[in-house]
């Protein structure tokens, strides 16, 4: 939060984790309602919201996929449906991992230039072109 203050409003900013995502958790996990951090996510609001699917974990001796996980993806998914966000669901795309990473990286930057183009003034040429 203290992070987000000082941040200049008018400048495109990117978080990787949101204060919905802790109200998830906090759901997932059947922690009581915490009122300063459900006030938090009513006051600290963002713009846009990017709710990236999760890939297929590859399980070894670390990393195995459970209910758990897919129930806290699942709750993270609802705490930002409830704080009145339309989110935009970034989806596999492929398979392979990295080929699927990669084309999740241009899926969010096409978004992020779209909706600054779309907030940039048009200027007209000498022949009335419009540029955007």
């Amino acid at each position: 939060i203290y992070a987000c203050c000082g941040l200049d409003r008018t400048e495109p900013a990117i978080h990787d984790y949101g204060l919905p995502c802790v109200h998830g958790f906090y759901t997932a996990n059947g922690l009581a309602e915490n009122k300063q951090l459900k006030n938090a996510c009513e006051t600290f609001r963002y713009k846009k919201v990017f709710l990236v699917s999760p890939l297929d974990m590859i399980d070894d001796e670390v990393r195995i996929t459970t209910d758990y996980q897919r129930a806290i993806y699942f709750e993270i998914v609802e705490a930002y449906k409830n704080f009145g966000y339309q989110v935009v669901h970034v989806p596999t795309f492929y398979r392979n991992r990295t080929k699927s990473i990669n084309a999740r990286f241009e899926f969010i930057k096409d978004q992020i230039n779209k909706a600054l183009m779309e907030k940039q003034p048009v200027q007209k040429t000498k022949k009335e072109t419009v540029f955007a």
